[in-house]
């Protein structure tokens, strides 16, 4: 999918995506089954782009604002409809 929002991205603006930010969650990364983690298809397809990856600590708002925003955002409202399934269910 970041392929094909690239090409669009790129097409568009007539610009070169520079740098990625990400907080090394495994998503993106990838993982090892040992100790530490190991670049995955998605870090080698950046270096060969190159990409600049740019790390941030995970759940660190201040670094990753907006989409740390609305992860808790969307976790606020799933833990809300969960109570109110519950107590909906418990009358």
């Amino acid at each position: 999918m970041f392929k094909i929002y690239k090409a669009k991205v790129e097409n568009q603006h007539n610009k070169k995506i520079k740098t990625f930010r990400y907080d090394r969650g495994g998503e993106y990364y990838g993982r090892c089954d040992g100790s530490g983690r190991c670049p995955g298809p998605f870090v080698n397809f950046l270096k060969e782009r190159d990409i600049v990856a740019q790390y941030t600590m995970t759940g660190a708002h201040h670094q990753n604002s907006v989409a740390e925003r609305r992860n808790c955002t969307i976790k606020d409202i799933i833990r809300s409809m969960i109570v109110h399934t519950i107590l909906s269910e418990s009358l």
